[in-house]
């Protein structure tokens, strides 16, 4: 009767009226979920050896039939991110192979024709032939229209956040590096190559966070050859997850060390992959042969204006670079490779998916026929 009266006086006087908003609880609005299925692999690191069976004439190189055997399932991935370690300078300024290397643009042409959409740069190679090399590839990356991280031709550069968005899903990724070798990056250009520093990865991690709903953060960290991660890898992966990283990938060892997941201070979930091994390389220690793609589902849930994310069904399926006599080169499928291409490859398989299972025993090993 009150309301009534109220109502009343109000239309007499033209006066509006206001009643308290009727506000949804978070159960009346519905999940709304997202998918994107990301993928990772290891370095890409060109020796001449590689460079040369790829050779078409002079100045021509096709790579992309070297991945035929793993390009399907990479195509599939929504979001695929690889290492480039040895720099794309180009034939102009001379190719070279270890131990400083300079490879064929053709690499990177490759690299986007089978499905990766990301490339890191920030790696203890990436100033093996000086700026120019660099400058040169940072070029080529442009002109390909394919993004890139960890190496920068300006300061302006190095202070945008590199932004991949799919399936309504922003992927932020940062990517940095121990050191170069021991050359000195040049007086007043230090954006160049990204070293690691806490100071700085901190702040940059917090400026991604604004812009994104997932922070990757690609390390080139670790010793070459060790099959473990060291305490360098351990503390620095933590300090990531603190900082709310939500997916370390870790290159540099070329062998293969075992994913893990961690929890960040705030109790956010970090996976990390502390490092995938060679993904295309011509090195000759037999351990450096296999290496591998790993991959993700990462699954956006938004409630309202609240939205969280959630990294699920972790997986990997090795990979194993082929070569006969220094010809023929091609990445592999771990499972598809024959005791003719490999004589241990039983024995070497077995051993593989028990290490890859140390930190995570469901591990999901992919293993189907890839055409």
């Amino acid at each position: 009767m009150k309301k009534t009266i109220v109502h009343f006086i109000s239309l007499f006087l033209c006066i509006p009226l206001s009643y308290p908003a009727q506000s949804k609880s978070i159960s009346e609005y519905p999940p709304q979920e997202t998918i994107v299925h990301l993928a990772a692999a290891g370095d890409v690191l060109i020796h001449d050896r590689i460079y040369n069976d790829a050779r078409v004439d002079t100045n021509q190189f096709n790579f992309s039939p070297m991945f035929a055997k793993v390009r399907s399932y990479i195509e599939k991935t929504d979001l695929a991110l690889v290492n480039q370690e040895s720099v794309i300078g180009g034939v102009e300024i001379g190719l070279s192979s270890y131990p400083a290397f300079n490879s064929p643009f053709d690499i990177a042409q490759a690299l986007k024709n089978i499905g990766f959409d990301v490339v890191t740069l920030a790696n203890n190679h990436a100033l093996d032939r000086g700026e120019a090399a660099l400058q040169n590839a940072l070029s080529y990356w442009n002109e390909l229209g394919m993004a890139h991280t960890g190496a920068f031709a300006s300061k302006k550069d190095r202070n945008t956040i590199c932004l991949v968005k799919k399936n309504d899903i922003t992927f932020s990724i940062l990517s940095y590096t121990y050191g170069t070798n021991g050359i000195p990056i040049p007086k007043g250009k230090d954006y160049l190559v990204n070293l690691i520093e806490k100071t700085k990865i901190k702040q940059d991690i917090q400026k991604a966070k604004q812009l994104c709903d997932v922070v990757i953060v690609a390390m080139h960290f670790g010793n070459e050859y060790e099959t473990m991660p060291n305490e360098q890898q351990t503390k620095l992966s933590q300090f990531l997850a603190d900082q709310g990283a939500d997916i370390v990938i870790g290159h540099h060892p070329h062998v293969l060390q075992p994913p893990a997941f961690l929890t960040g201070k705030n109790g956010n979930q970090t996976f990390v992959m502390y490092s995938l091994g060679n993904f295309f390389a011509g090195q000759r220690k037999e351990e450096t042969w296999i290496g591998g793609i790993t991959a993700i589902k990462v699954k956006k849930i938004t409630t309202g204006n609240i939205t969280s994310i959630k990294l699920e069904e972790p997986s990997f399926l090795p990979t194993f670079t082929y070569s006969n006599n220094d010809q023929n080169f091609m990445v592999l499928p771990l499972h598809t490779v024959t005791k003719e291409q490999y004589a241990n490859i039983d024995t070497k398989y077995k051993q593989t998916i028990t290490h890859m299972k140390r930190f995570i025993p469901d591990l999901k090993i992919i293993k189907e026929e890839i055409k």
